[in-house]
C-alpha cells in the first residue's frame, strides 16, 4: 500500500495562515482515506524559508529509505515559501521518484505542465512571503512614528496613559548624571560611573 507523509505547516511570519495545523492534518487525512493511502503525519512551525526543518527533515530521511512513497500538502507554500528552497524540495521530489499531492491534486514534477505550475506557485509564494515582511516592517515603522510598538521601554522612558512614548522626568536625572560621569576627563571606565551613580541614588534598577 502507498504511503503518504501528510506534511503540515504553519509559520510565525505571515498573519495571513490561515489554516490551521489541525485544519492541514483533517484534510490530509481525509484524502489518504478516501484515496486508500497509508499515511504518517509531520507537523512544523516554522518558516517556510528554510529547508532545514525538523519534521520536515524527518520526513525526507524516511522518503530517502524508501519508507515513504509520497508527500501531501495543504498547499504548494507549505512546502517551501522561498522559490529556491522550493526548487531544492522540487529536485529531491523528483530524484526520489516521490509522489506528490498538493490538497486534493497529485502534481507531477516530471511533466512540463505540473513542473510550471509547481514553478508558478513558488515564485507567486516567494513574493507573498516579501510582501508580509514589507507590510509588517511598515507597520512597526508607522508605530514608532507615533510612539506606540515600542515592546520594552527603556530606561528614562515610559508611557502615558494613552500608550504615547514620553520622557520619565525623574530617571531623566539619572541618565544626565550618567553622560556628565561618562564625559569627565578622571573617569577612565564605565565601573566608575556605575558605582557613583549608585553611591548617588542607591541601587538603580536597569
Amino acid at each position: 500500500m502507498l504511503k503518504v507523509g501528510i506534511y503540515c505547516r504553519v509559520s510565525g511570519l505571515s498573519q495571513r495562515d490561515n489554516s490551521s495545523l489541525k485544519s492541514q492534518k483533517n484534510l490530509g487525512i481525509e484524502f489518504c482515506k478516501r484515496s486508500k493511502y497509508d499515511y504518517e503525519i509531520f507537523s512544523d512551525s516554522e518558516s517556510g524559508a528554510k529547508l532545514d526543518r525538523k519534521e520536515f527533515s524527518r520526513l525526507l530521511e524516511l522518503c530517502k529509505s524508501g519508507e515513504i512513497d509520497g508527500i501531501w500538502v495543504y498547499d504548494n507554500d507549505r512546502l517551501s515559501r522561498d522559490y529556491d528552497v522550493g526548487g531544492e524540495i522540487r529536485r529531491l521530489i523528483i530524484d526520489l521518484k516521490l509522489r506528490l499531492f498538493i490538497n486534493y491534486e497529485e502534481v507531477k514534477l516530471e511533466e512540463g505542465k505540473d513542473r510550471f505550475s509547481y514553478n508558478i506557485r513558488s515564485v507567486l509564494s516567494d513574493y507573498e512571503k516579501f510582501r508580509i515582511v514589507e507590510r509588517f516592517d511598515y507597520g512597526k515603522q508607522f508605530a514608532y512614528r507615533k510612539g506606540k510598538g515600542l515592546g520594552i521601554i527603556g530606561f528614562g522612558y515610559e508611557k502615558d496613559r494613552d500608550g504615547n512614548v514620553v520622557i520619565n522626568e525623574d530617571e531623566r536625572e539619572v541618565i544626565e548624571d550618567i553622560v556628565r560621569l561618562y564625559l569627565r576627563k578622571d573617569i577612565k571606565f564605565m565601573s566608575e560611573v556605575e558605582s557613583r551613580i549608585d553611591k548617588k541614588y542607591g541601587k538603580v534598577i536597569n
